[in-house]
């Protein structure tokens, strides 16, 4: 699926302009680093800089495949107190789980990129899921299992990509009870929160 080079080798990197060795400074400062012929001195908040960058990898448009391409457009990213906050989702086209709760090659593809673009640094990442609501009431409502089940879906997807188990700090589910819409049954609000924490972060 992701055949060829990855965006984020080191030589597709470097050919982007990304500073890819500032990438391995997450827990110094003050320290110069190389690229090509020029010397960058990292400044007194290197991890800020950090998640800027990996952010732009995020949220940037390879056009290595139309895969690739298509999956981009279900990620939103934001720097908080906590860490950067990667957000996947589901859209009216395209699903991170099918109806029976299976993980789509669109989440496999999305948790991919991911896994890669951590390893460039040893942060350790929260994994959340949320659900929209029903339109209907239930007695046993299943948001609370089905939003628990995919985060751990996603955990594994991690680990079968050699993504360190100790590295991934939390797993949880919300349910419905964190909407990312006014609409509460929209699909929109089905949606995945892997957080790469800042160092140091414990809760």
């Amino acid at each position: 699926m992701l055949s060829g080079d990855s965006l984020f080798s080191e030589e597709a990197l470097a050919h982007q302009g990304t500073p890819v060795k500032i990438l391995q400074l997450a827990e110094k400062t003050g320290e110069k680093v190389k690229s090509g012929d020029d010397e960058k001195q990292v400044g007194e908040n290197p991890e800020k800089e950090i998640f800027r960058t990996l952010e732009r990898m995020l949220n940037g448009r390879g056009g290595e495949s139309l895969v690739l391409e298509n999956a981009l457009k279900h990620i939103n990213t934001k720097e908080t107190d906590r860490g950067l906050i990667i957000e996947i989702f589901d859209t009216v086209d395209n699903s991170l789980f099918d109806s029976q709760g299976q993980f789509t090659p669109l989440l496999n593809t999305l948790i991919k990129m991911m896994s890669d673009v951590f390893e460039l640094v040893t942060n350790p990442i929260s994994i959340e899921g949320h659900i929209r609501s029903y339109p209907i009431v239930l007695k046993d409502k299943p948001v609370w299992r089905n939003s628990v089940e995919r985060a751990l879906i996603v955990q594994n997807l991690f680990t079968n990509y050699d993504f360190e188990r100790a590295r991934i700090h939390r797993v949880a589910g919300h349910a419905d009870r964190n909407l990312a819409t006014e609409s509460p049954t929209e699909i929109r609000n089905n949606r995945l929160e892997i957080t790469l924490l800042r160092t140091g972060y414990t809760q």
